[in-house]
């Protein structure tokens, strides 16, 4: 969320740090992808169901590890980013940390089925 928080505020600045060029415009854009799933999560932080920490779980954790998968995917045959790049590690950490919250979230979703 402070993601995209920041990328609807700072967007020229910060879309200097993907891996591919995003002018301030498109980081706008952007910043809605990352500001809606945190917004959901701030919801439901005090009351949320099996069900929601499940749907929530599952959306964060494709939402992180699909953008990683794709743009891999897609480099390895178009060859434009640099991978050494300290930003361009940054953004795959970033989606990582979000797969591993969602998978967080699945994990809790199971645990409140059991009660604990």
């Amino acid at each position: 969320g402070g993601h995209g928080l920041a990328m609807f505020v700072l967007g020229a600045t910060l879309g200097a740090g993907w891996p591919w060029p995003v002018d301030a415009f498109h980081a706008q854009v952007y910043s809605a992808a990352y500001l809606t799933p945190a917004v959901g999560a701030w919801v439901l932080r005090r009351s949320a169901s099996r069900t929601d920490w499940r749907v929530l779980g599952w959306t964060q954790t494709a939402w992180g590890a699909l953008p990683i998968v794709g743009v891999a995917w897609v480099d390895l045959t178009a060859r434009r980013l640099d991978w050494q790049r300290p930003a361009t590690l940054a953004w795959f950490a970033g989606h990582a940390l979000i797969a591993a919250l969602g998978l967080w979230m699945l994990a809790r979703a199971r645990h409140r089925a059991r009660g604990d």
